[in-house]
């Protein structure tokens, strides 16, 4: 008997242009068995890809169980059951079947988790939340960014851009990209302080002048 199995990734979710994220699986028969790792794609390259190491993804996790494993119990057991007439057990495999599909709309990040997404990628390329990302790769990629912001920073500070708004978009999206990978790298008061800090700047109002966004934008 030919048994089918090895590495294979599910679970995509909060792409970003080209970008997103999966979860590498050991499978059998092409479904998924036992989650390996999440991993954010950069650039899919066909046979391989370009990637960063993700903290595991539980949502990715249930995305891959959900389009598999879900879609494949919901729909046979609601045609087993609707055979033998409609029943508690069809209308449960039916609600299977619809939260199994449901899992398709995070394919693509919504509200916070994409504002945060797009900062980070007008800052430095990257489509996903830098506090998303490994210790490791968060604290790769920080000394790069840290020395980014301090040639964009004009004497200010990340706290300064909380209180007063950023002066350029590319000021808010550096230093909350900054604080991000500072928050995931670091434990701790720093940071918790950090991670904190970058949730205020991405809640702020960049300027309090209608129609004026960031202050490099106002007439003189």
């Amino acid at each position: 008997m030919l048994v089918i199995y090895g590495r294979r990734s599910y679970g995509e979710i909060d792409r970003l242009g080209d970008q997103y994220a999966q979860t590498g699986f050991a499978h059998v028969y092409f479904l998924p068995i036992i989650p390996l790792g999440t991993t954010w794609v950069l650039r899919d390259l066909g046979d391989s890809a370009q990637v960063l190491p993700m903290r595991v993804s539980g949502r990715s996790i249930a995305a891959a169980y959900g389009r598999t494993w879900g879609t494949l119990v919901g729909v046979v057991g609601s045609v087993a059951t609707v055979a033998g007439g409609v029943s508690l057990a069809t209308l449960v495999y039916g609600g299977v079947t619809v939260a199994s599909l449901a899992t398709w709309r995070w394919r693509t990040s919504r509200g916070d988790r994409r504002r945060a997404a797009e900062l980070a990628q007008d800052a430095i390329g990257l489509g996903c939340d830098p506090a998303a990302l490994t210790r490791d790769a968060a604290r790769r990629l920080r000394p790069g960014v840290a020395e980014r912001w301090a040639t964009i920073a004009d004497g200010r500070t990340p706290e300064d851009l909380i209180t007063h708004g950023g002066a350029t978009a590319e000021q808010t999206a550096v230093a909350f990209t900054m604080l991000r990978l500072i928050a995931r790298s670091e434990g701790g008061a720093v940071g918790k302080r950090a991670l904190a800090d970058s949730a205020r700047l991405l809640a702020a109002t960049p300027s309090t002048a209608v129609g004026a966004p960031y202050r490099d934008q106002l007439a003189p």
